[in-house]
């Protein structure tokens, strides 16, 4: 992990001082992110006198200088790292695929026949997962464990039986630890349809919510908020579109709201924080979600961050995180904190036996400029996204297959 650095209110003469360090507008990127960060904050950089005696002058980019900058650079990660305002400005105006049309890790449109074709180049998962964007395809179509894409590797996974299921899940008190115990053994109950029969001894018993049962459930409450709050139900509602069926939730109080921008917005002025929005209100808060009004600097303003939330308006820290499952490929991980890390990990509530391992952070002034840079990589290497079990309680959209910014095997080796 590198050195934290200390917290500098960065006044004027400060960042000029320190910008005369540096020749070049990135290697004062570079040598102090918090400085840069904080000129840009306020729009400074581009004065006349900060930046006035660097070799790089501000640029005005148009298209061809942008495709003949990406020509430089052979893969999208050294063109962000080496040419940042260039990225940038391909990235604003949509024509990051023209520009980087030549370079590497392009994206493929994987088919079956050629998912399996490229298994057959591993001997291992564990290589497959590392090796290729392939291996997360073939883990969201159910692939691995066709009896063909895998079937010639080394590392066969055990097949279950009826028998061996029912031992191994009177191993566990629950379905949770069941499933973060042994996900091989649940995956071959849940699609063997046998969940329920050998989860029977635990604490946690699953219902096997039928449209029937969940109409049945929802008698009980009189608004869809206690309905939502009391009864797993609600959720197996919500995916199969049962709430607004005109039967399921017709005794109910509560009609369902048209929520417009301005009643999304008067609603959430109620609540002191997110989390009190979601609980009060799960409509009104599902619809601020699905119009992007949670970040629009006038929904949520008032609102206090809750302990593991993100304020864009506060400093921040960027981090490269690698996760180590016993007996399975590494994950990675991009996210953003205004916390430490050591909390924010903590706040992850990590599962039983899996260790964390910081493999980079940067410390940003500008909360969003740290979002705008993870939203950036998020988008750069989707096609690495990991789609299985969850592994943290919460952060597990923001994990991959593969160690996309390229820095295990370079911490590895000091």
């Amino acid at each position: 992990m590198s050195d934290k650095k200390a917290r500098i209110k960065w006044t004027y003469e400060m960042i000029k001082a320190e910008a005369l360090k540096y020749e070049t507008k990135s290697d004062f990127e570079k040598g102090n992110p918090c400085a840069y960060s904080a000129a840009l904050k306020r729009k400074i950089i581009n004065d006349g006198i900060i930046c006035a005696h660097m070799i790089g002058k501000y640029m005005t980019w148009t298209n061809d200088d942008l495709l003949k900058e990406a020509l430089r650079f052979t893969s999208r990660v050294d063109f962000q790292k080496n040419s940042h305002p260039a990225y940038l400005a391909a990235y604003k105006r949509g024509i990051m695929d023209v520009v980087c049309k030549h370079m590497e890790f392009k994206h493929k449109t994987w088919t079956t026949e050629s998912i399996r074709t490229e298994a057959l180049k591993y001997s291992t998962r564990k290589e497959f997962a590392k090796g290729s964007s392939a291996y997360a395809v073939a883990v969201r179509r159910g692939m691995l464990n066709d009896g063909i894409t895998c079937q010639h590797m080394k590392a066969q996974l055990m097949t279950w039986t009826i028998e061996s299921i029912h031992a191994e899940a009177l191993k566990y008190t629950s379905r949770s630890e069941f499933k973060t115990g042994n996900p091989g053994a649940f995956g071959s109950a849940k699609n063997r349809n046998i969940l329920n029969d050998v989860c029977s001894h635990m604490i946690d018993k699953y219902i096997d919510w039928t449209t029937e049962s969940i109409r049945t459930e929802a008698l009980n409450y009189s608004t869809r908020i206690e309905f939502a709050r009391g009864s797993k139900a609600y959720g197996v509602a919500v995916r199969r579109g049962l709430l607004n069926d005109g039967i399921t939730c017709s005794h109910m109080t509560a009609k369902h709201i048209n929520w417009t921008t301005e009643s999304i917005r008067s609603e959430a002025l109620k609540y002191p924080t997110r989390k009190d929005f979601e609980r009060n209100n799960l409509n009104a808060y599902a619809s601020a979600v699905r119009l992007n009004l949670l970040d629009d600097g006038i929904t949520c303003s008032h609102m206090n961050h809750g302990m593991y939330g993100f304020n864009q308006n506060k400093s921040a820290i960027l981090y490269y995180i690698k996760f180590n499952i016993p007996n399975e490929l590494s994950l990675y991980k991009i996210g953003i904190t205004n916390l430490s890390l050591k909390e924010r990990i903590r706040g992850m509530q990590i599962k039983k036996g899996i260790t964390a391992t910081v493999l980079k952070e940067l410390w940003l002034e500008c909360g969003i400029e740290a979002k705008t840079l993870e939203k950036e990589l998020h988008n750069e290497f989707k096609e690495y996204k990991y789609y299985g079990d969850s592994i943290l309680d919460n952060g597990n959209t923001e994990l991959f297959v593969n160690d996309i910014l390229k820095l295990d095997n370079i911490i590895g080796q000091q």
